[in-house]
């Protein structure tokens, strides 16, 4: 019994003689608890940080090119629209049924749309090369025609190719995002398995 109230004796006198290092300790515990539990409780960002990897389009980079720079780049808009702190401007494409489209939220490129047809000779490989294979692929209303959505929410782009002729019909650049949000904020009515019954 009195060898285990000599080695709490020790115990004790090792803490009081070494506080600082105890309390320091215990400061530095504390604070990662903290950051920890702040973590845990905040919700998930809607877009990803911006990295050397994000596409971009004639040098127009969203979330990061301002209003000033996309007019310069992308020349006179046909179709202007206001509302609120968004501005949509449509551009003519090669395609005389749908025009391309940006939009600038907060005088900031947010989303930009290039609509391309098969004389612009826009191929999935030319992406792949760039990018990679997709990180997703998505299944909408053209599927049943061949049409796929190839989606890169990590790099801010997806296109919208033909499973047999390999050709681009549009490709969308945004801010880097969570899959979930570009489903829910870009790529509505797409989904992760084909609805055949469409």
């Amino acid at each position: 019994m009195m060898y285990y109230l000599d080695k709490m004796k020790n115990i004790i006198l090792y803490i009081i003689n070494n506080k600082k290092f105890f309390i320091i300790f215990f400061v530095i515990i504390l604070f990662f608890i903290v950051i920890l539990t702040r973590k845990d409780k905040g919700s998930t960002p809607t877009h990803l940080p911006i990295n050397n990897d994000v596409a971009t389009y004639n040098e127009l980079t969203p979330g990061t090119s301002s209003k000033e720079e996309v007019l310069s780049r992308m020349g006179t808009a046909i179709k202007a629209k206001l509302d609120g702190n968004m501005e949509t401007y449509e551009y003519l494409s090669s395609n005389p049924n749908f025009n391309s489209e940006v939009i600038i939220i907060d005088n900031r490129l947010s989303y930009l749309k290039v609509v391309y047809t098969n004389k612009d000779n826009k191929y999935k490989e030319d992406f792949v090369s760039l990018y990679g294979n997709p990180e997703n692929i998505l299944y909408g209303p053209d599927y049943s025609v061949g049409y796929t959505l190839n989606a890169y929410p990590s790099k801010g782009i997806a296109f919208i190719s033909h499973t047999n002729s390999f050709r681009v019909s549009e490709v969308w650049y945004f801010k880097p995002v969570l899959l979930e949000d570009f489903m829910s904020n870009y790529a509505v009515g797409y989904d992760k398995t084909p609805d055949l019954s469409r």
